[in-house]
């Protein structure tokens, strides 16, 4: 499933509860059983991601907005720069169109998701 992030105010409007991948950060590529990262919460700088597997599994993860010219769209999500490198890929798992539908979910079966 994918939403389409062209901007940062699309980044901004992502629903609380989408699900991501988590695909390569600053220090490479990252391994499977850590990828996954649901939106928890949207601030006016920075979009709060719950770690959803690996050793940090529960804690939350922050994503401060990227400029306009530091956010690249790709085919399967996005990417963000940083000196015009990708600090960080994100491709989309989930995207919750409206309010709630993996609200109650357990952390085992979003785990799957993410997994899948």
């Amino acid at each position: 499933m994918s939403a389409r992030v062209r901007t940062v105010a699309d980044l901004k409007r992502l629903p609380v509860g989408t699900l991501l991948r988590l695909v390569h950060c600053l220090m490479g590529p990252v391994p499977e059983g850590r990828q996954g990262r649901r939106v928890a919460r949207v601030k006016s700088n920075a979009l709060v991601l719950e770690i959803m597997d690996g050793p940090k599994a529960g804690t939350e993860s922050w994503l401060a907005l990227p400029k306009a010219a530091d956010l690249r769209e790709t085919a399967t999500g996005f990417e963000v720069l940083e000196d015009g490198e990708v600090a960080a890929s994100y491709e989309f798992v989930v995207v919750v169109r409206t309010p709630g539908p993996l609200e109650g979910r357990s952390i085992d079966s979003l785990r799957k998701l993410v997994a899948s």
